[in-house]
């Protein structure tokens, strides 16, 4: 369960396209 929680986590931090989504939705929220 951890091993699958991390991976997961790591994945969407290295991943560039989630972090993406996450700036668009702060700016979206602002607007």
């Amino acid at each position: 369960m951890d091993t699958s929680s991390g991976s997961s986590r790591e994945k969407k931090t290295l991943d560039p396209s989630n972090a993406r989504p996450v700036p668009s939705r702060k700016k979206s929220l602002q607007l």
